[in-house]
């Protein structure tokens, strides 16, 4: 079995780098075999170290040999039952956050799965923090994303870069550049 955490001893006693732990770099990471699985320390990546801790988030994101601390993964398709909500109700005490990866989809595939990614919004009725992960979450789908999931939040954007694209006229006699507002409104 694979187990997938972030653990602070395996970053400060296998690093085969002179850096310390919190100054690793994404390229540091490392695996450590045992005979009762496989552990995979990832570090935080350098340029996010410094956002994340301005939130007061430690560089350890987790580790798995704190008590009572049992991560449950679960898809979407589950989630959204109502078995799911009446047990993160009950369990409201012990869990520490949702985390919903790829958030931007509940916004983008609504005409595709409405039921289903209008049901996420229910987790909101359970009072535990909300994580929502996305690289590709434009800036003009933030405030839908704070109506769809009812919380206002705080974006940590590491990079962003707009995408320009050249286009060029080809139907023409003499070939043209054409701005992107000429071809979508």
């Amino acid at each position: 079995m694979e187990i997938w955490k972030l653990d602070i001893d395996d970053l400060n006693n296998h690093s085969n780098t002179s850096n310390a732990s919190c100054n690793a770099t994404s390229s540091d990471a490392m695996t450590t075999r045992h005979s009762h699985s496989t552990q995979h320390s990832v570090s935080l990546p350098s340029h996010l170290q410094d956002p994340v801790s301005q939130f007061g988030e430690r560089m350890v994101v987790q580790t798995n040999k704190q008590a009572n601390v049992t991560p449950h993964i679960s898809y979407k398709q589950a989630v959204v039952t109502d078995v799911f909500v009446d047990y993160a109700e009950q369990q409201k005490d012990r869990l520490r956050r949702f985390v919903i990866n790829e958030c931007h989809r509940a916004l983008t595939w609504q005409s595709f799965r409405l039921f289903v990614m209008l049901k996420l919004r229910e987790l909101r009725s359970v009072p535990v923090p909300l994580l929502l992960l996305t690289a590709t979450m434009p800036p003009s789908m933030q405030d839908k994303a704070r109506i769809f999931f009812s919380s206002n939040f705080t974006v940590i954007r590491t990079v962003y870069n707009v995408l320009r694209a050249q286009v060029w006229n080809t139907t023409s006699s003499n070939s043209q550049l054409l701005p992107l507002s000429r071809i979508w409104p």
